[in-house]
């Protein structure tokens, strides 16, 4: 159903963003390639752990997670589109590992975001009986360790990216 719409539908969008993946350049050097894995792994980490802190975070992690897997969706649709099964690959090697690996962090954090959540609506709901320090507490550190794993991933994907693109492009 995937690669139907974005044929029907293909945008600028998605043209711009296989093109970035297909281009070789993007891929040279390792700390640009670093930086741009990390600051993407970085702002949803801190958007999940935000989540945790509003009444409607469960909602707020459904769209997140939804849109999220829509983008990388329509990302590998153009990219197979406009350079076929070899582009797909080398994208997926070079970019749709580290997403899915951050995807895997950010689900194991948002457990925690989703249970503060639903403690706080609850609080909320009762009259603001019970106290919220213990998940409070486990968010934020649970939160730290995800930044350390994104960011000990991104070095290895992104140490990877720039062989590969060596490589493949």
């Amino acid at each position: 159903m995937g690669i139907p719409s974005v044929r029907i539908f293909a945008s600028d969008f998605g043209t711009a963003l296989a093109g970035y993946y297909m281009d070789g350049t993007n891929f040279r050097s390792f700390v640009p390639v670093f930086a741009g894995m990390f600051s993407g792994a970085f702002l949803q980490a801190t958007w999940v752990m935000l989540c945790g802190f509003h009444l409607w975070g469960g909602a707020l992690l459904v769209l997140f997670f939804a849109l999220k897997g829509g983008l990388m969706g329509v990302c590998a649709a153009c990219v197979y589109l406009q350079g076929g099964t070899r582009s797909l690959v080398v994208h997926w090697l070079l970019t749709c590992l580290p997403d899915l690996a951050v995807f895997l962090v950010m689900l194991l954090l948002s457990v925690t975001a989703g249970t503060l959540s639903r403690r706080l609506y609850h609080v909320a709901v009762n009259g603001g009986r019970g106290s919220l320090m213990g998940e409070i507490r486990q968010l934020l550190l649970r939160y730290l360790i995800a930044v350390a794993l994104c960011a000990a991933g991104c070095a290895l994907f992104a140490a990877s990216a720039v062989l590969l693109a060596g490589v493949l492009l």
